[in-house]
């Protein structure tokens, strides 16, 4: 046995000795999950919990490590970790709860879980973050917004306190029609980031997003072309597609132009830039003249 699976056992036995057996199965199966052990050590890390889930009662955490070990294998554990999500009352702490929610299947189970697991005020792993992070994407697209989508965002923006964060939850906001709520994080935001000396043009032109789709495009201009002095290509294009829609081709044609000479230039560029050149509804027809002859 490596030294590293026979440390391992030793800690187990020592965190079975002081009534925790399971805090040390599940800082193993944190580190393999996480992909932070090396090569050696994942070793050593599978055998032993593979060792842990076959030994001891077959309760639930005992199942929910083998699901979780089978599923880190590659196999479909759907069924049982759905089975394992259906148990009321829960047997599961926070902690475990990622486990559970990483092996369930994208829908209304998977955002439970994770709820459950956000409700404990622990520091998460990166892994964690991507699976909380992709499940209020995945309910976003399911239309769960008040449901699923705006409770990870909104523990997810209480931990993190970020550029991104304020920035899904302002988008969540602006989708159920929260305008004050919206307009709230991202100053909020602006204000954290400037007061610590960062550029924040995606927030700007959020701000301008917000301020826009709630009718005010008197305030979105002015946000809008804060995010372009800051260097947003696309506030630029969002300033010359108003312009556009205004019937100002004069103006917005610089607008789309300068977004053209990027690399690779925008395809929403090209459009603009396309639809700029179009004549005027109602306009005479162009008449070209016959060449002489």
């Amino acid at each position: 046995m490596s030294c590293v699976g026979l440390a391992s056992i030793v800690v187990l036995v020592l965190a079975q000795q002081q009534g925790d057996p399971w805090a040390q199965i599940w800082s193993e199966l944190e580190s393999l999950r996480g992909g932070t052990a090396s090569s050696a050590e994942t070793g050593a890390l599978r055998e032993h919990l593979g060792e842990a889930s076959r030994s001891g009662p077959d309760d639930p955490r005992r199942e929910l490590l083998r699901t979780e070990l089978e599923a880190l294998a590659g196999r479909d554990v759907r069924a049982a970790a759905q089975r394992l999500a259906a148990l009321d009352p829960t047997p599961f702490a926070p902690r475990e709860q990622w486990f559970l929610a990483d092996a369930l299947p994208a829908g209304q189970e998977r955002a439970r879980a994770l709820l459950a697991a956000l409700a404990a005020p622990s520091t998460l792993g990166r892994w964690q973050l991507f699976l909380a992070w992709n499940a209020a994407v995945d309910e976003g697209r399911a239309l769960r917004l008040l449901e699923s989508t705006l409770p990870i965002q909104l523990a997810l923006h209480a931990r993190y306190q970020a550029e991104w964060s304020a920035l899904d939850l302002a988008q969540t906001y602006r989708a159920l029609g929260e305008k004050e709520a919206a307009e709230r994080v991202l100053s909020e935001s602006i204000t954290r980031e400037e007061a610590a000396g960062r550029p924040c043009p995606e927030l700007w032109e959020q701000r301008g997003v917000v301020a826009l789709a709630f009718g005010d495009g008197r305030a979105a201009r002015d946000y809008l072309g804060k995010a372009l002095a800051l260097g947003s290509d696309e506030a630029g294009l969002a300033l010359a597609a108003l312009d556009l829609a205004q019937g100002r081709t004069a103006a917005a044609r610089p607008g789309f132009r300068a977004s053209i000479l990027n690399a690779p230039p925008s395809d929403r560029a090209w459009r603009g830039w396309g639809a700029s050149l179009l004549p005027h509804a109602f306009a005479a027809p162009a008449v070209r003249t016959a060449p002489n002859p």
